[in-house]
Parts: structure tokens; sequence; C-alpha cells
């Protein structure tokens, strides 16, 4: 419009073209690095079984999901308990999972219903994804915490709007000095 109002003609289709080829060359730079052992992997054995996680974030910083699977040392587990790290894979996810320059999310999940005797709490340390699963490593802080349970999520929700106003800023930053 801006270009419009002083007269300049603006080539869209080579504008959507060009943006089309950076967005590919981002996705491509930002792939989540293979983290698995080669061959059989806790990942492939998900794929087989279970859909992506599906990412909610944008909307919410809280919400109700289930444990879909529990992942230590590349082996899938049925359970984790007090004091031990893994990583949860929920079927929805309020957490944002590091992606394109942005860190991951760190928050909350604490068991609402399950097999898990009494009150089960985990720390998010980070979140991550690869194919498609979010990875939200954990470390258990009370009980345990097994797959088929329905957890509440919580996001440190000042955390991520700190990180997002820091992380705007550094691309206003970076355009300034191009």
């Amino acid at each position: 419009d801006m270009a419009q109002e002083h007269g300049i003609q603006v080539d869209l289709t080579g504008f959507e073209q060009a943006r089309a080829e950076q967005q590919q060359r981002s996705r491509d730079a930002s792939a989540p690095k293979e983290v698995w052992a080669s061959g059989e992997s806790a990942i492939s054995e998900l794929q087989k079984n279970v859909p992506p996680t599906a990412f909610i974030g944008y909307q919410e910083t809280a919400s109700e999901s289930k444990v879909v699977a529990i992942v230590s040392n590349n082996q899938l587990l049925d359970k984790i308990g007090a004091c031990e790290t893994a990583e949860i894979v929920l079927d929805r996810s309020p957490f944002y999972a590091e992606s394109g320059g942005q860190v991951g999310d760190t928050g909350q999940i604490k068991v609402v219903s399950g097999n898990s005797p009494g009150e089960s709490i985990a720390k998010v340390l980070d979140t991550t994804k690869s194919n498609g699963y979010w990875l939200h490593k954990v470390t258990i802080t009370h009980g345990e915490i097994r797959v088929g349970d329905i957890v509440k999520c919580d996001v440190d929700a000042v955390r991520r709007l700190d990180i997002m106003r820091n992380h705007t800023t550094t691309h206003l930053l970076q355009a300034a000095l191009r």
C-alpha cells in the first residue's frame, strides 16, 4: 500500500517466491538435529503408534493433556519416579518448543488423574521438538508420572513473555543494523 501511494510498482509474485525460498532455508537451518541414536529410536517407535503433539501454546499457557510417552536414554518407559529426569511427550502442549532461535518454555506438569499414586509433579526444564513430537525435559520433584496420566501443564508465562520480548527485540535490532 505504501509503495502504491508513492507510485512504486511491486513484483508481488517475485516477492512471494523469494519469501517462500527464505522460509524453506530458515526451516532447513533450524530443523532439529538428530539427537537419537542411529537405528531404531524412541521417536520412530512413537511414529508407529502415536500422533504428533498438537501445539496449543499460541492460545493457552495452561492446559490439561495426556502423557503419551516417556523417553529416557532413547528408550520408551512406562513411568518415571522422583528425582529422575526424562522427556515426556504429551498429546497436546502449551509449551513452546525451541525453534527459530527462541528457547523452549519451562514450567510445571502435575498429574490430575491416572495411575500415579498421590500428588505427582514434574518441573519442566526445557522443551524441544523432534519430528512433530514436543519433548518436555522434566525432573520429577514429587511422586511419579506414568504413560496415560492426565496432567495439568503450566507454562512459566512470565519467563515466556520476557523471552518473546527479547526475541522480538533481537529481530528489530538486526533489521536496524541491516
